[in-house]
């Protein structure tokens, strides 16, 4: 009899070692599973990252080539610049030279130096003082990348803005109406 308990009492506790093991494997399946998606929604995310970086290296790469050719273009031509007013054709080494105001000179690097975006900002403030709001409904940007925009054109000096009151009024200093005064 006591043979028998003492098998029960083993074969019970086996069973329920047996359970426990089971229930302990069932949650790490489980860890194991989230682990995983886990995983795969990272790498989904930085395989999505990776792809608009890449887009965005084309994107730059095409505009890089576009500026090259522009200079090549300027090199050309081999502008010179000068501080007088008016330009010069001169004649030397049997290819004409070009010599630019010191002016035309500052408003085609400035000009370089801007984005497409920039530039349409500035084009749209050219009809006047705006805000971030009005700026928004004629340039279908996001608020962020407008504000980004809009910081940077004036830390270059191209925008001023009047912080008296919110939202802040932008507006062309003299620098940025004179990337204009050439068209």
């Amino acid at each position: 009899m006591d043979v028998t308990i003492i098998t029960t009492g083993i074969t019970t506790a086996l069973a329920l070692l047996i359970v426990f093991m089971l229930i302990k494997f069932r949650n790490a399946m489980k860890e194991a599973k989230d682990m995983a998606l886990l995983i795969n929604s990272i790498v989904s995310d930085m395989g999505n990252k990776i792809e608009r970086v890449n887009e965005n290296l084309i994107k730059h790469g095409v505009q890089l080539d576009i500026l090259e050719l522009k200079v090549s273009k300027l090199e050309g031509q081999r502008f010179v610049t000068q501080t007088s007013q008016t330009s010069q054709v001169e004649q030397k080494e049997g290819k004409d030279s070009i010599t630019l105001p010191s002016k035309i000179k500052e408003v085609i690097d400035q000009t370089i130096e801007l984005s497409s975006t920039e530039k349409e900002v500035l084009k749209v403030l050219r009809e006047g003082s705006k805000t971030v709001r009005d700026l928004k409904q004629k340039i279908k940007l996001s608020r962020e990348h407008l504000a980004r925009l809009l910081k940077s054109l004036y830390v270059k000096g191209y925008l001023e803005r009047d912080e008296s009151k919110k939202p802040f009024i932008y507006r062309l200093t003299s620098k940025g109406k004179e990337l204009f005064k050439a068209e």
